[in-house]
């Protein structure tokens, strides 16, 4: 998992605020990446475009890490780390999820499905989804079941990214309540910094005024093939008059399983060696804008 240090603050969005405004402030919010999304369970009509673009504020994601280091050519020392996203101290590592955007945009094909792509600084591929039950037909929310597919480049990853899952929305109070939960499978990585190196791990401090590709502190980019159980719980509230709408939610996931490291490197540590790596949950809050237009308008039949 990956950091950047995110700048956080305080905003109130009203009925009428700008759709505009909006994006200017969740794009200066960014955080980190989740496994899923809040979205609501209305998929687009046929003919009709629905589409959402979520970004990450933060992350909590407890992680722990066990390896070798050297006193000397021939003396291995064992290490150990501890991750956490909440604080730092002496001799301990922190551990959050990466810093991206995501865009996703569906087309509705025929009634009740629809497909499209979303694209990330981190993710792109496709996914379908079709509506099983309706709200606005009498049922008490609204249903929708889908799959998606998808190619993660770069950060020690390369690799492909499955998920499949439910999404189930409901409007109370003039607020739409989400809830969407989802198995993924992929592979996923992390990045754990250490702000007090121990020894024997070969730190090398950045020359003057550089960084480790723009980090202060030395860090690990640990990959590994992951299993995760996902949620979602987010409140859509209605930005103006239009079909637009300011998502706020929370995503827990948990490792249900995990393969081997797949790759292990550290910037400013070259003598670790990476033999363990533990993270079982996370949880991380996002802000998100969602919105829906036909394409087509309906035309009266003679």
């Amino acid at each position: 998992m990956f950091s950047n240090n995110a700048l956080a603050g305080e905003a109130t969005v009203h009925r009428d605020a700008s759709p505009l405004a909006a994006l200017i402030l969740i794009a200066l919010l960014w955080g980190c990446q989740t496994p899923i999304h809040p979205r609501s369970a209305e998929v687009a009509k046929p003919g009709g475009l629905a589409w959402n673009a979520h970004l990450p504020l933060t992350t909590l994601a407890p992680g722990h890490v066990e390896g070798q280091g050297l006193e000397g050519p021939e003396h291995p020392v064992p290490v150990a780390l501890d991750g956490n996203s909440g604080a730092l101290g002496d001799g301990t590592a922190l551990t959050i999820l990466p810093f991206w955007w995501e865009f996703a945009g569906h087309l509705g094909v025929f009634s009740p499905c629809e497909v499209g792509i979303f694209l990330g600084l981190f993710r792109m591929g496709g996914d379908a989804r079709c509506q099983v039950l309706w709200e606005s037909e009498g049922a008490p929310l609204s249903m929708a079941l889908g799959g998606a597919a998808a190619f993660l480049p770069g950060f020690e990853r390369n690799g492909a990214w499955g998920r499949v899952g439910i999404d189930l929305s409901r409007h109370m109070a003039g607020i739409a309540w989400m809830l969407n939960l989802a198995l993924t499978r992929g592979i996923e990585s992390h990045r754990l910094f250490v702000d007090d190196p121990p020894d024997g791990i070969g730190y090398t401090p950045p020359p003057p005024n550089q960084t480790y590709d723009g980090e202060s502190f030395p860090y690990l980019q640990i990959a590994r093939e992951e299993t995760r159980v996902a949620g979602a719980f987010g409140l859509g509230l209605p930005l103006g008059k239009g079909d637009w709408t300011f998502v706020i939610g929370l995503v827990p996931y948990l490792v249900i399983d995990a393969g081997p490291i797949a790759a292990a490197t550290c910037a400013g540590c070259s003598a670790l060696h990476v033999t363990r790596f533990n993270e079982e949950l996370g949880v991380s809050l996002t802000l998100g804008v969602e919105g829906s237009t036909p394409l087509m308008e309906p035309t009266d039949s003679p």
